[in-house]
């Protein structure tokens, strides 16, 4: 067995350890770079596949809302909501929604910010929200901004969790909001048409 002084053996080990670490965090460094540019492109790629959901659901919306604003039912209401009306008017929103399980809520809020109708799926299912029910959002961004739009303009909300009071409880979904304002024979204005669609199963994909 070779036998050296203890400095002649740390003057050989050290500059040789100190290359030997160099090279393992050169090798941990070059590997996690690797690892982080895949982190990368997945975290990319499953953007784009949101944003192509997003926009998907967007365009099925916009396109929904601009037939709803001309079914007669609607017009009716709007011109006059009386007791018959109302109650027509409820169920194209329940059709509607029953063809787009997406779609969370879909309502219609007066000028004033009230809700007149409110069709909700909730984890029981699809129904009318009752008139007792029904809530004052004439404070909320997305009535302001799509109240003060004309006639086949849409709106289109950011991408947030909606935090609804309903059945006496907060629950935050992610949402997304297409919305156009409305209006009766007269052109007055009579508030919005709005449709949340929940965004949690796309979320739940990715």
């Amino acid at each position: 067995m070779l036998k050296l002084p203890t400095r002649q053996f740390l003057a050989l080990f050290i500059p040789v350890a100190i290359v030997i670490i160099a090279v393992a965090f050169a090798f941990m460094d070059m590997r996690s770079n690797a690892q982080t540019k895949e982190m990368t492109t997945a975290e990319r790629a499953s953007l784009k596949q949101l944003s192509g959901y997003m926009s998907a659901e967007a365009t099925t919306s916009i396109n929904q809302l601009r037939a709803l604003i001309k079914e007669d039912e609607v017009i009716f209401a709007i011109d006059s909501p009386t007791r018959g009306t109302m109650t027509a008017l409820q169920s194209v929103f329940m059709t509607m929604a029953r063809r787009s399980p997406s779609f969370q809520q879909v309502r219609w809020i007066d000028e004033t910010g009230i809700e007149r109708v409110r069709v909700l799926r909730d984890a029981k299912g699809l129904f009318v929200v009752e008139d007792e029910q029904l809530q004052d959002k004439s404070d909320r961004e997305y009535f302001n901004a799509t109240k003060s739009l004309l006639t086949g303009e849409i709106y289109i909300s950011d991408f947030d969790l909606n935090v609804d009071q309903a059945q006496g409880a907060a629950l935050a979904r992610p949402t997304l909001r297409v919305a156009t304002p409305v209006f009766d024979s007269s052109r007055r204005s009579r508030g919005i048409l709005i449709i949340n669609i929940a965004m949690q199963y796309m979320l739940d994909a990715l």
